[in-house]
């Protein structure tokens, strides 16, 4: 039965049994409507021409949603204003879609529509206040009374929803037939994937009753009656089972139509368990795969790994990688498996990136697998003579973002050697390998890099240490001399000439400090400053300190002390010379960057440490930039004003002689001028020195 006739029997049935009854004091539902009206559903598009009433629905053109009836039922929550487009989608059936019921006849409307009978009732079709059609029902040309319109209107509104039932109805049986399509579609090509990828599988099987033996060809010895039935799985045949049945009973029948039936599923579901193991087992080689590539950070062995461990996992006949290398346009041969890809890499293979007869070229332009389940058939396939059994081939681009990498391609020696199953395994193992290639090469590069970087550190600590040295030995020079002629030995001086002298001195000292500062910057990355230990009170040695420094600070009226609960006992073992420029260098700065206040030092014994505390009350350190103060040639204050001059080379230095030692140097700051900077200097009572300066050495 028809889809149209299906509907007609529906709507036929709806208008015969949707009578409804009146309330006992009002007439019935013949007297209260004309005779023969009943509600229908889409806006009818004419009425057929007779006398007796009739109702009639048509499609609703685009309108304003009429306002449910009140005794309509609650709107459903999904609008079905896009489900009867779909389904009036002029193919199916036509866009406009009405029928006229009367006389106990339902039929359908043709597209045009006349002008409307005087006096029709006209009831809009709403389902979710969508408007989906039209009631129109005509009487003998008397006015409607209200109680009649009410009951057209109830009817109306359990129409429109019988209605929408049947639209629904309708498309659950077409998507369901189109379901049942792609399900025989899949089952279809999965058996003829299957019989492809199994050259060597029997047409057919005998079963004599003691074993069952290949069909070689041979079918049913003829003799007697044979019988025969379809195997089928989701009305798609797969075989026959043929039956030397002689005499057939109806119970043998039976018997034959159940084994048909049962050998069918059971065939079907030996295919999708070996069809499952398959892929399963095809996974596990990827992970494995996976997992071996992701420790290689050589791309060449990379590379050379993946096609051996592919070519004996997935039993394959050949599989090699091409690199795409963009400059010259051409993809090179890479790695190739065993003996034969190894001779064809050395010989430098490539191939033109737009060459067109390339099944290789054709998916790096394409990026997407491309199989050829017959190679001697292909008129674009080139031959390889390394490789003379190749009967399918399959290349796979392998993709890293927007970029392709190079071509994974595999050969089989069989036809039909690969299917899309096939390439879809493949396509994940070639992303799998495309990102391990990308890695490493990235590794390769960093490492080259950070090799170049040490081999620059280590110029560049040879070029400071050097550097330093020639230049240091004519300053001290220039200082011995400009001392010999302040002391008046060569003769006495004017007061100009003692002032220039005096400058010279100043200046001449302080660029060999700098100097000094830079090559002991450049011992300490060679790892070739050796330190002196000897024992030495903590309180001797900030004294000596503070001798040195009293000058600066007066100069700046800062106070320069030690706390007075300071511990003037506790002694180092330790090298005294560079303790005493770690502590110059952290005072120094102190008074460098203070104006107003002072700078105060303090000593505690913390167990088998000892403690010593800078403070000053000066700028302040911003505390996002602390951690910046112990880096070379760093300064916090960067701008073209800075008032503080300096290498930046003093605190790093300070910061590698006492670890040196074994200990901690470190700052703290909040940052609010006047509120200054606290450095802190921890070390061991006995200095750690030969493994610090052997591991200092080694790095």
């Amino acid at each position: 039965m028809s889809q149209q006739n299906r509907t007609y029997k529906r709507l036929e049935a709806l208008f015969s049994e949707n009578k409804p009854a009146a309330p006992d004091s009002t007439k019935s539902v013949k007297s209260a409507l004309p005779a023969d009206a009943v509600p229908v559903r889409e806006r009818t598009a004419m009425e057929a021409e007779s006398p007796a009433p009739k109702a009639r629905v048509a499609p609703a053109a685009p309108a304003v949603a009429a306002p449910a009836a009140p005794s309509s039922p609650p709107a459903i929550a999904a609008t079905p204003a896009e489900g009867w487009e779909d389904f009036l989608n002029g193919i199916d059936r036509g866009n406009r879609l009405g029928f006229v019921y009367g006389q106990g006849r339902m039929t359908a409307l043709p597209d045009a529509q006349p002008p409307a009978p005087d006096k029709a009732l006209d009831i809009p079709l709403t389902i979710a206040g969508t408007t989906i059609g039209t009631l129109q029902a005509v009487g003998d040309g008397s006015d409607w009374t209200a109680q009649q319109t009410e009951i057209a209107k109830a009817a109306a509104s359990q129409l429109a929803q019988h209605i929408d039932g049947l639209r629904l109805l309708a498309q659950a049986e077409k998507y369901r037939a189109e379901a049942e399509l792609a399900v025989r579609r899949l089952t279809r090509e999965g058996w003829q994937t299957y019989q492809q990828a199994r050259d060597a599988i029997q047409t057919g099987f005998v079963f004599d009753l003691n074993q069952v033996q290949p069909l070689n060809g041979s079918g049913p010895d003829g003799v007697g009656r044979t019988e025969t039935r379809s195997l089928v799985v989701r009305n798609e045949s797969i075989g026959a089972l043929e039956v030397d049945a002689g005499s057939v009973s109806p119970e043998t029948i039976g018997i034959l139509d159940a084994v048909a039936g049962q050998l069918s599923g059971h065939l079907e579901n030996l295919r999708l368990l070996e069809q499952n193991e398959k892929r399963t087992h095809e996974l596990e080689i990827v992970a494995e795969l996976s997992a071996t590539t992701a420790t290689v950070l050589d791309p060449d062995r990379l590379l050379q790994s993946i096609v051996d461990l592919t070519k004996e996992r997935f039993g394959v006949y050949h599989v090699h990688i091409y690199l795409a290398d963009e400059d010259s346009g051409t993809l090179a041969l890479a790695a190739g498996a065993g003996e034969v890809g190894r001779k064809m890499v050395a010989a430098k293979h490539t191939i033109a990136m737009g060459l067109e007869k390339s099944l290789v070229a054709r998916a790096r332009r394409e990026r997407g697998a491309l199989i050829v389940n017959d190679v001697r058939s292909e008129p674009d396939f080139l031959p390889n003579p390394n490789l003379p059994e190749t009967r399918s081939e399959m290349a796979v681009p392998m993709i890293v973002g927007e970029k392709v990498l190079g071509i994974f391609d595999v050969q089989s020696d069989r036809l039909n050697g690969f299917s899309e199953e096939d390439a879809n395994i493949y396509t994940t193992l070639a992303s799998q390998i495309a990102v391990a290639l990308q890695n490493a090469r990235l590794y390769m590069e960093q490492a080259e890099t950070v090799a170049r970087l040490r081999e620059l550190d280590r110029l560049k600590t040879s070029f400071l240490a050097n550097m330093s040295h020639e230049l240091r030995t004519p300053l001290n020079s220039i200082l011995g001399f400009t001392d010999v002629m302040l002391e008046g030995i060569d003769g006495d001086l004017t007061e100009n000439m003692d002032n220039d002298l005096h400058l010279i001195q100043r200046n001449g000292q302080h660029l060999l400090h700098l100097i000094n500062d830079v090559l002991d910057m450049a011992k300490i990355s060679a790892g070739k400053m050796n330190l002196s230990l000897e024992r030495f009170k903590v309180q001797d040695l900030l004294d000596e300190v503070l001798n040195i420094s009293s000058s600066l600070a007066a100069e700046k009226s800062l106070a320069l002390a030690v706390e007075k609960d300071s511990d003037r006992m506790v002694e180092l073992y330790a090298d005294r010379t560079r303790i005493r420029q770690v502590m110059l260098n952290l005072i120094g700065n102190a008074v460098k960057f203070t104006d107003q206040g002072g700078v105060n030092i303090r000593a505690e014994r913390k167990g088998d440490k000892v403690l010593i505390r800078v403070s000053d009350t000066g700028l302040g350190i911003p505390k996002d930039k602390l951690g910046l103060v112990f880096q070379e040639f760093t300064q916090v204050d960067t701008s073209p004003t800075r008032k503080a001059g300096g290498t930046g080379l003093g605190l790093p230095i300070s910061l590698s002689l006492v670890q040196m030692h074994g200990g901690r140097l470190w700052a703290e700051s909040s940052g609010v001028p006047g509120e200054g900077t606290t450095f802190y200097v921890e070390m061991p009572l006995e200095a750690k020195i030969v493994e610090t300066v052997e591991a200092a050495a080694n790095g």
